[in-house]
């Protein structure tokens, strides 16, 4: 289930007769919303959501609508400090549903090749290696200049990418700093 710590800042509201399906403003789009949700819960409820669509009188093409994650599990492999990749993915980190030109557009200006879900498991092997390695590199604090020279980068790459929408912008920040929080401290003696 998504965390409500993701939606800090953001206005939103639950959809009616689904808990963990979440209404935020749409950036782009007065008088319009986007749905946020785990991966997990999207994939879970899709059905339920395109009905609820249709009787709010927003079911034109619901049943085309993609999922896509706000931090691209790519992108999240490289700043995993929890080393959740896997619970993560699917269970926490906000994605919102998104019409399949635009997830094409967001996927493209990610980097993110296009995926047949079919297809999916190498590149989610290779991600979760990476998981570890980030991890691993969390551990030495002799790395955590570069972990967190990394993470700043990212942060600000996705700002850039969702620059057309605030609530997008907010929502990554805090699935940033909620992982950065997870970064272990150096002990005292090390500090300057």
């Amino acid at each position: 289930m998504l965390s409500f710590k993701y939606l800090q800042g953001v206005y939103f509201e639950r959809m009616e007769g689904l808990l963990n399906i979440f209404l935020i403003p749409h950036g782009k789009e007065r008088h319009n919303f986007r749905l946020v949700c785990s991966y997990f819960d999207g994939k879970n409820h899709r059905l339920q959501i395109i009905r609820k669509l249709r009787k709010m009188g927003r079911g034109e093409g619901a049943e085309h609508l993609q999922l896509h994650h706000l931090v691209e599990p790519v992108h999240f492999s490289e700043i995993d400090f929890p080393g959740q990749f896997n619970r993560w993915i699917q269970h926490e980190l906000p994605c919102v549903f998104l019409s399949p030109k635009e997830h094409q557009y967001y996927n493209h200006f990610l980097n993110v090749p296009p995926q047949d879900e079919k297809f999916r498991d190498a590149p989610l092997m290779r991600w979760m290696e990476k998981s570890k390695e980030t991890v691993r590199r969390a551990q030495d604090i002799e790395a955590h200049e570069t972990l967190i020279a990394r993470w700043e980068n990212l942060l600000s790459f996705y700002h850039i990418a969702y620059e057309r929408d605030e609530h997008f912008q907010k929502i990554t920040r805090n699935v940033f700093e909620e992982a950065k929080r997870y970064l272990p401290k150096p002990p005292a003696h090390l500090t300057p």
